[in-house]
């Protein structure tokens, strides 16, 4: 029987042996993906869902990298007080309940 694409991507990773060699690509969705703001801007976080979507559908690869794009610049106060590199070694993750880590 023929291993199922969960199957022949974990057995890869195991170093295991497998039907055939697991194939994924990723590619960036947004015209703009390293100045999108998906926060501010909802249509940025809708169109690379529907980017994601619509060539997970048209390839059908074994696996799908997800693609950060609209959250490249990480929306935190304290970054824009920074004078030195010291002053970083203050700064505090934004936290499970952010925005920005649950999209």
């Amino acid at each position: 029987m023929a291993q199922t694409k969960r199957e022949l991507v974990k057995a890869a990773l195991d170093c295991r042996p497998v039907d055939r060699v697991p194939v994924g690509f990723w590619h960036h969705f947004l015209a703009d993906q390293r100045h999108a703001d998906a926060l501010a801007d909802h249509s940025a976080w809708v169109d690379n869902l529907a980017g994601h979507d619509r060539f997970y559908h048209s390839w059908h690869p074994d696996f799908v990298k997800i693609m950060t794009d609209g959250f490249f610049l990480y929306p935190h106060e304290q970054l824009h007080d920074l004078k030195s590199i010291r002053d970083a070694e203050n700064i505090k993750p934004l936290g499970r309940d952010s925005e920005w880590v649950q999209k």
